[in-house]
């Protein structure tokens, strides 16, 4: 029998069970976002600042990077004989792009400043001085922004078809999230090679490589009418 003197034991409301399993898995879900957004920013972080975004073009020939420092661009030139850097940034106003500019002519390299900015398409002038510039470049070269991610990334897919002799589809991942490459407006550096793209589709072509792409780029492009 129940004792009438003792109050009586309320089970929580079915509705109220129910919110606060809801806000439990919430709870859940948010820990395992910040496990797994602490581990991605942790891996981009080492692969920008502690691996300066380093990669391998073209094998013996090309290589791509963020801004290096000083010893660590000595360090590359002593590793790998580079002749040529090429300096992709537009802020060439700021001091580490003057001292590296010191550096390299002191080091007896060839130093060119091709100036492409992130968020603008290259006009055609742009475009046509960084194809020049590669080509005409003393390998092995190091083609490097800030980051080493967007204005690096269209100067590799250029030295990946011009030197690797790869064709525009291979060439085309050296401009990819595995190189920090996130950006998706159509209208910011990367969007050239929507154009081209667009192109090839318009006229019916295969993407092809180098010599089709070098074409367009120095006669068909043009960064203001949409196509």
């Amino acid at each position: 029998m129940t004792d009438p003197a003792q109050p009586e034991q309320q089970l929580p409301s079915p509705r109220r069970a129910s919110r606060w399993r809801r806000f439990r898995w919430g709870l859940y879900l948010l820990a395992g976002a910040l496990v797994v957004g602490g581990s991605l920013f942790g891996l981009w972080a080492h692969q920008r600042w502690t691996l300066c975004n380093f990669h391998v073009v073209v094998g013996g020939q090309v290589y791509r990077s963020a801004q290096p420092g000083p010893e660590r661009l000595r360090k590359w030139v002593r590793e790998y004989g580079l002749r040529t850097v090429v300096n992709l940034r537009s802020d060439t106003f700021r001091p580490v792009v003057a001292e590296e500019g010191a550096l390299v002519k002191q080091l007896g390299l060839r130093y060119e400043s091709v100036r492409l900015t992130k968020h603008r398409l290259p006009t055609r002038a742009v475009l046509r001085r960084l194809i020049q510039t590669i080509e005409t470049g003393e390998t092995p070269m190091l083609l490097h922004c800030k980051a080493g991610a967007d204005r690096a990334g269209i100067a590799s897919v250029v030295a990946a078809m011009a030197i690797g002799e790869e064709s525009y589809a291979s060439a085309r991942k050296h401009l990819s999230v595995r190189y920090l490459h996130f950006d998706p407006f159509p209208d910011h550096v990367g969007g050239c090679l929507r154009r081209y793209e667009d192109y090839c589709r318009r006229q019916g072509l295969g993407t092809g490589g180098w010599q089709q792409f070098r074409h367009w780029a120095l006669h068909v492009y043009d960064p203001d009418p949409p196509g």
